[in-house]
């Protein structure tokens, strides 16, 4: 199979992916190598060159075999990885999880804290089973697992190239190294929209499972309501009825899971919750129009896949502009080092990684 020619939209949907990938990772290969050497920016082209080769050049590849055996690859080092790098490593997110089910499980407010969880109080519960076995750093592999899982639900996806593109991200394997939840919560958000068209599918009782599911996916980060804005505009547009029932679901089970902290102690959950720490990212208006923006990109989008990469692209278009008002407080250098955690660019990334696939090709589906 030749390279993409751009003749089709999925084929210019696919490399525009490509290339919103590869900028994701310079972010990260920029912001490390500024840190060693005087010659970052030859290394983040060279980066950004060698990325859209290496994916573009998976594309061409045929054989049923080699997306297992990258799988498996990616799977296994991955793994090695999570248990190899030391739990202390100067970055707050494992640390955060762990005071926080900690403080709880002792009867102590959970907010407010030096490490600052910024998180809502679904993303504790679902990282309590791991907490519970002393396997937190193990949360980056359950993703890529999640994410595999849902790689194999997008049957339209060209498995090897998504792979490809995975494995080349240093954003994913600093996930990794540094024991983040990112790439899992994202993961999780991409695999339950599958679980919501078979949900859909079937009567009052699926919906409502479906429904306290995504109450408590939201119940993670604010990014998910972006999903799922966009999700139930598409999914939901010509079932009104089932539409409401489904947020008022979610919603009910969403405020379930903050409304007992807030009432803990109000005045620090206004201070140091989950509200404040994440609104500190984008402001209200922001907030807002991209609520619009992802209704109106659902209630217009053909099917599921196209759900998917217009959410990984408005996801990366918030988050970029999220950067870009730090950048407009802070000179452009100190901004990557100190004034924005660029590893907010994981996000969008499983979302973009599906469009990347969705290029039409003789390349078999996920085996």
């Amino acid at each position: 199979m030749p390279f993409p020619s751009l003749g089709t939209p999925r084929e210019a949907h696919a490399v525009a992916a490509t290339v919103a990938l590869a900028a994701i990772g310079s972010a990260f290969v920029f912001n490390y190598a500024a840190r060693v050497t005087p010659f970052a920016g030859a290394a983040t082209l060279a980066f950004g060159g060698a990325y859209i080769v290496g994916v573009m050049a998976a594309w061409c590849v045929r054989g049923r075999r080699w997306p297992l055996v990258l799988s498996a690859l990616l799977l296994a080092g991955t793994l090695a990885l999570a248990l190899l790098s030391p739990p202390e490593n100067g970055v707050a997110r494992l640390p955060a999880l762990d005071v926080w089910l900690e403080r709880v499980a002792d009867g102590q407010f959970p907010y407010g804290l030096p490490v600052r969880p910024s998180g809502f109080p679904g993303l504790f519960l679902l990282a309590a089973p791991f907490w519970a076995m002393g396997a937190l750093r193990l949360i980056p592999v359950v993703g890529l697992l999640t994410f595999l899982v849902a790689i194999r639900e997008a049957k339209s996806a060209n498995w090897l190239a998504v792979l490809t593109g995975l494995a080349l991200l240093p954003s994913f394997h600093y996930e990794v190294v540094v024991h983040s939840e990112l790439f899992f919560n994202a993961s999780l958000a991409l695999l339950s929209l599958w679980v919501f068209e078979e949900a859909r599918r079937h009567g009052w009782t699926a919906l409502v499972a479906a429904g306290a599911l995504a109450g408590l996916l939201l119940s993670t980060r604010l990014f998910v309501g972006v999903v799922y804005a966009v999700y139930s505009a598409y999914a939901f547009r010509s079932a009104w009825a089932r539409g409401a029932a489904f947020a008022g679901i979610a919603f009910s089970v969403w405020a379930a899971t903050w409304i007992p902290f807030a009432l803990w102690d109000p005045e620090r959950f206004a201070a140091f919750g989950p509200f404040t720490v994440q609104g500190l990212y984008l402001p209200a208006w922001v907030t807002a129009g991209g609520a619009f923006i992802a209704l109106v990109l659902g209630w217009r989008a053909p099917d599921l896949p196209s759900v998917v990469a217009r959410t990984g692209w408005l996801l990366l278009g918030l988050v970029a502009l999220s950067f870009g008002l730090t950048v407009l407080h802070r000179d452009a250098a100190p901004t990557f080092f100190a004034g924005f955690d660029v590893a907010y660019f994981i996000l969008p990334t499983p979302f973009l990684l599906l469009a990347l696939g969705r290029m039409i090709s003789r390349q078999p589906h996920a085996p």
